[in-house]
Parts: structure tokens; sequence; C-alpha cells
């Protein structure tokens, strides 16, 4: 066995997506963090790991071009829709309070989002288009692993999702002030 052979389902893991608290290698990352770090980092990857909110991925240093290293998965940015929704959603999760909940998670359902993304829509008069529109960019997000269906709704009228905890590492307060810049400035 080699020495790596002990963290190596990690990497892969997360090399697929984020790592939540409840996937069952969770405890694993947690032991093995340390290790698991200083790997990554040898092939010019950094593992970003939040034990309090529950989340670790993998993230690329910028700048690492220029040292002829490729990027692992190209920069492709999110559209406006989508940009607009993950503020959104963050922002539900930064008004959420721990302390008037029985859970830690975040909650809400399509017909939530939906009001909250129709609002900068302009009205076309085709109800169905604009469903699908807004759909697309809540799967966008969902691909992405910010938000996750919750499987015992899936076959509900109005599903409901979990916001992830990622959000917050993803969607930085500098990410959200870049998107307001461009929409004071006109750009789209």
């Amino acid at each position: 066995m080699t020495e790596h052979a002990d963290f190596a389902p990690l990497v892969l893991k997360l090399l697929k997506g984020p790592l939540y608290y409840d996937d069952p290698i969770w405890g694993e990352l947690l032991v093995l963090q340390r290790k698991t770090a200083d790997y990554l980092s040898r092939i010019g990857l950094e593992l970003v790991l939040s034990e309090a909110e529950g989340f670790a991925f993998i993230t690329q240093k910028d700048g690492q071009e220029e040292e002829n290293l490729p990027r692992l998965t190209p920069r492709r940015p999110l559209s406006f829709e989508v940009s607009l929704l993950a503020i959104l959603l963050r922002e539900e999760l930064e008004r959420f309070d721990p302390d008037k909940s029985d859970s830690l998670k975040v909650f809400i359902s399509l017909s939530q989002i939906r009001d909250k993304l129709r609002v900068y829509f302009p009205d076309s008069g085709d109800e169905v288009r604009l469903i699908r529109d807004l759909d697309k960019h809540i799967s966008v997000l969902e691909r992405l692993k910010y938000i996750r269906p919750v499987s015992a709704e899936l076959k509900s009228d109005d599903p409901r999702y979990e916001i992830q905890p990622i959000m917050k590492a993803r969607v930085t307060p500098e990410f959200i002030d870049e998107f307001k810049s461009k929409l004071t400035g006109g750009e789209k």
C-alpha cells in the first residue's frame, strides 16, 4: 500500500466537489485533515475546511498559471441571473437565526426562490417560460452543490431546498461588491 492510500478516497471525493458534515467520509477528513492538506498543497491545491459550518472543498490559488500549473478546472463566471440568485440565497443564509430554530440547517421552498428572483425579471406575459428560466438558474446552483433538494420532498408541488453553508465561502463579500458595482455601472 502506498503512503497516500489512507486519504486517497478523501482527495478523490473532494476533487469531485464540496464535502459536507453529513457525508460518511467527513470524520475521516477531520482526522486526516493535515495530511490531506499537505498532499494537496504539493500539487498546487488548497483544502478549505470549516468544521464549524460543516463543509470542505478544494480550491486552486490564483496566479498559478504563471508558475506553469494549469487550472484544475477552467474558471467560468456565473451568469448574471445565477449570480443574483446566489447572492439572494446567501442573504437568506445570513438572516437565519439558529436560536429561533430546531435545526442548524436553512431551508427555502422552490416557490420562495422563484418569488425572490421573479421581481428582477421583466413581466413578459409568458409565465411558463419565466418559470422554466427561473428553474434553470436554480438547477445551476444545485449542480454547484450550493443548494440541495430535500429528498423527501422531491415529488412535492413545492419542494424545499437546503441552502448549503458553503455559500458563505463561495459567495464572498468581495463577490457581492463586484456584482453590485457591475449593477451600478450598467454592466450585465
